[in-house]
């Protein structure tokens, strides 16, 4: 229709409540948007479809100039409420809108706006669609805000406009049989314990998607149909066949019973079953060879620092080295302890460091796997100088030429002595009575070994020399 026919000021007016019928109609039967005018809006009318009001977003007019309850960044100061439809004016002055409590509206439209819509915190739910959405213009989850769509029907599919530093949106198609509602978030890594913990160092897609439903299985029906996107540059080397993995709360699982295909920037995942929440992209052969539950020091009374760690499941482990800095910056190899190998259930272990620094002394460990990965756990500190300089052990005569006893300054400590080679081998063990033990290594040969000794308020490592 050219500009002769109708007033300037009518003309986008006429345009938005066409297009709002074309959009409605449409919403009825698929959640997946369409492209949309990218026309500047202005005038003074209020704008309503249906009696549904359609609120424009102007954003930095003055005063707060992202806040979403600011009446100036709205047109004729019409503040978006709930079921409205939202559109972002592509002329605006360019500030994003950030959401100050959850929020639940019928549609957005970016309209090429170039504005994203920052979650934060808070939760954005939507009843109708999403138009307009690109690499410009995408709801932001940088927070633990979500973006959540209200009952996506049998066979309906809805795609989850999403990004943090980017844009990397989820299309979901709901194949239960029930009418459900999602709800999903990015993160920009891969992380060991699924949202936390350090970095994965596997090959992978460096995003991570929470992905939810108000129904926390998808075991019905054919399940749900992913198709997952990421940009260049988010891929590290090393991903050959793109695989899809699930954070089941204490591994990350590889997906095998679904149909998966892939191109360099997405993956297809047809019929999963499982649960939900989170999701990322790995290779096929990825196997992340350790899940760390906790790490944790403890400063003893004898100004030894007491290191523990736990760790969920093992996939061919090699060997734990514990490594101490000042700075955090330089770590340096103070001990090593034989892993597990293969566990799929809890397994627990300690390391005592005699001679911690002077002053606050951090502590990682470094699991070593049989083909050369490593995985690190999370950072702890001690500060073993303050704990009372009480010796509670004394351990004598070494070197010793066969005979090593141990008394314990409170004779109710009573305690487990154990003898490790040097490749971590048990070679002896014992209890002691009365806050005393004896220990017979006659039968041992010359050599340095580890004596560990555990109890009521202790837990020591002490380096042991038979001379003969």
């Amino acid at each position: 229709m050219k500009a002769s026919s109708m007033s300037q000021k009518m003309k986008p007016i006429l345009l938005l409540i066409a297009f709002f019928f074309c959009f409605l109609n449409q919403a009825s039967s698929q959640f997946t948007g369409a492209s949309g005018r990218g026309d500047a809006l202005a005038g003074t009318d209020t704008i309503t479809q249906d009696g549904r009001p359609i609120t424009v977003w102007i954003g930095g007019a003055s005063g707060n100039l992202t806040k979403w309850t600011t009446a100036t960044n709205w047109l004729n100061s019409r503040i978006a409420r709930t079921g409205d439809m939202v559109i972002m004016q592509a002329n605006g002055n360019g500030h994003n809108p950030v959401l100050d409590s959850n929020r639940r509206l019928l549609s957005v439209d970016f309209n090429g706006s170039g504005k994203k819509i920052e979650l934060l915190n808070y939760n954005l739910t939507l009843t109708g669609g999403i138009l307009q959405a690109n690499t410009s213009n995408f709801v932001k989850t940088a927070g633990t805000g979500v973006l959540k769509m209200a009952g996506i029907g049998t066979n309906q599919s809805f795609t989850f406009t999403v990004g943090n530093t980017a844009y990397n949106p989820v299309t979901i198609t709901n194949k239960t049989g029930t009418t459900d509602s999602f709800s999903v978030r990015i993160l920009d890594e891969v992380y060991y314990k699924g949202t936390t913990g350090l970095v994965a160092s596997e090959p992978r897609v460096k995003r991570t998607w929470l992905i939810d439903k108000t129904n926390p299985t998808a075991n019905a029906g054919t399940g749900v149909d992913f198709v997952f996107n990421w940009n260049t540059g988010e891929m590290t080397t090393g991903v050959n066949t793109p695989k899809l993995y699930h954070f089941d709360g204490n591994v990350w699982d590889k997906q095998t019973i679904g149909t998966t295909s892939s191109t360099a920037t997405s993956l297809t995942y047809t019929g999963y079953k499982g649960s939900f929440s989170p999701f990322a992209i790995g290779d096929d052969v990825v196997l992340l060879p350790i899940t760390w539950l906790s790490f944790r020091c403890e400063a003893l009374q004898n100004q030894t620092t007491l290191l523990q760690w736990k760790t969920a499941s093992e996939t061919n482990t090699r060997a734990f080295f514990v490594e101490r800095s000042n700075n955090g910056s330089d770590y340096s190899s103070i001990g090593e302890v034989p892993a597990a190998g293969y566990s799929q259930s809890p397994r627990s272990y300690s390391f005592s460091d005699p001679e911690p620094n002077a002053g606050k002394t951090l502590y990682r460990v470094r699991m070593e796997d049989m083909d050369g990965q490593i995985a690190y756990s999370d950072v702890c500190s001690s500060n073993a100088n303050q704990a009372a300089a009480v010796q509670p052990l004394k351990i004598y005569p070494n070197p010793t030429q066969g005979g090593l006893f141990m008394v314990a300054l409170e004779p109710e400590r009573n305690f487990v002595w154990e003898v490790f080679t040097s490749s971590g081998k048990q070679v002896a063990s014992g209890l002691s009575k009365d806050g005393l033990a004896e220990a017979n290594m006659n039968l041992l040969s010359e050599g340095v070994y580890q004596l560990r000794v555990t109890g009521s308020g202790l837990a020591e490592n002490h380096r042991i020399v038979i001379s003969r």
